[in-house]
């Protein structure tokens, strides 16, 4: 016997005592040793080939528990990790059920947990930007421990992936990588945002890293839904050449290669190009409010947009021009933390106002099959001239606890128990308004003679031009037509349409 054969005999076999040894039959002893746990029954199996089926019905039974546990132990963690996440995300619930909690699970806004129950008590689904990025990557440590708090399991919780880079943040280290803030930024765009900013740019493998990475412990941890901040300004190139192409390719392959299953969104204001905007699920933006919760309907926001004058372009996504060429279009009021910004105006509504104001909106971008995210947690101003806010001076909060208690109006929009509302459309008003476009004149004539004219004018006010309403004549005529010794004196002239 070997001296490691002889350990793991005593330790395993209790030899009999020599006096009961003694006084037993040669086939007692025989059959003892046949039965011994270790070594003697490995010698009688190899040198007499006796089979003992019971000591191998043993060592089976003994490997399944083993194999048994470890697998059960394997569920136990699965089950418990990926309890909330496992739902599908129908992009259905996404628009009619879905709310903004801006970076609830971030610790945004303070008094995490009474922001977690009023998300529990309301008929939200999609909880939008829960998980922020703004100028500082991820706490997932935080992150997590949010998550624990929910008890709800059929929350979908949404990450926002932000334009804005902090290049003066230390190196984030991660599961043995490092990502350098200051090699991610767009040239030429440091203190875009203030001091301290910069664009993120996809064209730097490092911001590509970064983003691989963050996204992908995302879907680790069960976030479902991703939103790109300003593509444009992340990426500045929608041709097919395109980073946005692999980057959202690799966030789809390894939620599939995890099994799970994510959307994924942009704010991608002017863009209007189809196959671009058919790399993702959805296109999100503002809807540019006025102090009476109307909106427009233009191609472009007038309050940073002048047909004539021009301007910087705030698309209004609802329009033909952006709607007509991507998947899904969703609304929300928009924030910049700005007292001219939708939240801070909306915030400064008295409470019927407000509740006007999101029926109206809700019901007009369902009508368009549209959704439009419902407020539960957004920036506000700090200094926003009395209007309401929620667990801080800078944030909405519908909750009841605080100042704004919209929750009730929102419970109806959501469970949209056929509620009345109006649209949101601004009303233009009404005046009579015509601009010359062209005329055909002769260019002499004699007096007393009749002659056959031609005058293009354009319908430039808000009024329709009516059959038994509209007519020019001579003092229009007068004003219009140009030229010395071309003045018309008539009155009978044809209904201009």
């Amino acid at each position: 016997m070997t001296p490691l054969g002889k350990i793991f005999h005593r330790l395993l076999h209790k030899p009999p005592l020599q006096k009961e040894k003694t006084s037993l039959r040669d086939i007692d002893r025989g059959a003892l040793e046949a039965y011994s746990w270790w070594k003697n029954t490995y010698v009688y199996i190899r040198k007499n080939r006796i089979r003992t089926w019971k000591v191998i019905f043993i060592l089976a039974f003994i490997s399944g528990m083993i194999s048994a546990t470890i697998w059960l132990v394997h569920i136990r963690i699965e089950t418990t990790s990926d309890a909330f996440f496992q739902a599908d995300v129908p992009m259905e619930v996404i628009k009619y059920k879905g709310c903004v909690a801006d970076g609830v699970l971030s610790g945004y806004g303070g008094r995490t947990e009474e922001t977690i129950a009023l998300l529990e008590r309301s008929d939200c689904v999609y909880l939008h930007r829960s998980v922020e990025t703004w100028l500082a990557h991820p706490n997932f440590t935080l992150v997590e421990k949010n998550l624990q708090k929910f008890t709800r399991k059929d929350f979908i919780f949404g990450m926002f992936l932000a334009e804005a880079i902090n290049p003066t943040l230390q190196p984030y280290k991660a599961d043995g990588k490092t990502f350098d803030f200051s090699k991610m930024c767009k040239e030429g765009s440091y203190g875009f945002w203030g001091p301290d900013t910069c664009k993120a740019d996809f064209s730097r493998l490092e911001y590509r890293r970064y983003l691989e990475h963050i996204t992908q412990k995302a879907i680790d941890i069960g976030i479902q839904g991703f939103l790109f901040g300003q593509i444009m300004l992340q990426d500045g190139n929608i041709s097919s050449s395109s980073y946005a192409y692999e980057i959202v390719a690799s966030m789809r392959d390894y939620a599939k290669k995890k099994g799970k299953k994510i959307i994924i969104g942009a704010q991608t204001n002017v863009i209007a190009d189809p196959s671009y905007l058919h790399l993702f699920d959805y296109i999100e933006g503002g809807v540019g409010i006025n102090e009476q919760g109307n909106i427009e309907e233009d191609i472009c926001f007038s309050r940073w947009w002048d047909p004539e004058k021009g301007g910087w372009c705030w698309a209004l996504l609802w329009h033909e021009k952006y709607a007509s060429q991507a998947k899904n279009v969703i609304l929300h009021l928009d924030w910049r933390g700005d007292p001219s910004d939708d939240m801070s105006i909306f915030a400064r509504m008295d409470q019927d106002l407000r509740a006007k104001t999101l029926k109206n909106l809700y019901g007009f971008f369902r009508e368009k099959d549209m959704g439009f995210f419902l407020p539960m947690l957004a920036v506000v101003a700090k200094d926003n001239n009395g209007g309401c806010y929620g667990p801080q001076e800078d944030f909405y909060s519908p909750n009841n606890i605080f100042g704004c208690r919209d929750e009730s109006i929102i419970h109806e929009i959501l469970t949209y128990r056929d509620f009345f509302y109006e649209s949101p459309l601004k009303q233009k008003p009404l005046f009579n308004e015509a601009s010359f476009i062209s005329q055909i004149v002769p260019q002499e004539m004699i007096a007393g003679q009749k002659y056959t004219i031609s005058i293009s004018l354009q319908n430039s006010g808000t009024t329709i031009w009516e059959d038994d309403q509209n007519r020019l004549g001579s003092k229009v005529l007068r004003t219009m037509i140009y030229g010395e010794n071309r003045t018309i004196y008539g009155e009978s002239f044809s209904t201009v349409k």
